[in-house]
């Protein structure tokens, strides 16, 4: 296992496209492999990345025309890229997402910008809930140091 290089996963809807993220998005991906696992089609995540000059800061997308659960998209990228779960943390809005993340053995860091509050994701037990995007980088810091 690759217990060297660390993953940081995206859900895109309600994360990425809610708030300005361009600073936070471009200091991570100088340390660590940025995906998005998203339920939404690929090349409409493509198209929104391009648009907000992200596209050179993902090394992929893995949409809804790869698969619906985001618990095989997640386990696909583990194997692929020879990571543990514990070098891993997925940035989401919803509890359904972190369940998946769970699931994998993967911790989570909610967002309340999107479309669950913060007492609907505790309820999946992420490692963290923020409610300022400018707390995401910090956050990401501490779960894969």
């Amino acid at each position: 296992m690759n217990e060297n290089k660390k993953l940081v996963l995206f859900d895109f809807d309600g994360v990425l496209n809610k708030v300005p993220l361009h600073d936070s998005i471009q200091s991570l991906a100088n340390v660590y492999e940025l995906f998005i696992v998203s339920s939404s089609y690929g090349s409409e995540v493509m198209d929104y990345l391009k648009k907000h000059g992200y596209e050179d800061y993902f090394s992929g997308i893995l949409g809804l025309d790869i698969h619906q659960s985001k618990e095989i998209k997640i386990k696909y990228l583990l194997e692929k890229n020879n990571i543990p779960p514990s070098s891993t943390v997925l940035i989401t809005d919803t509890l359904g997402d972190i369940r998946e993340a769970n699931a994998c053995f993967v911790v989570s860091i909610g967002v309340t910008w999107g479309i669950h509050d913060r007492e609907t994701l505790s309820k999946g037990n992420p490692v963290e809930i923020i409610d300022d995007p400018r707390d995401l980088v910090g956050a990401i810091e501490n779960v894969l140091k």
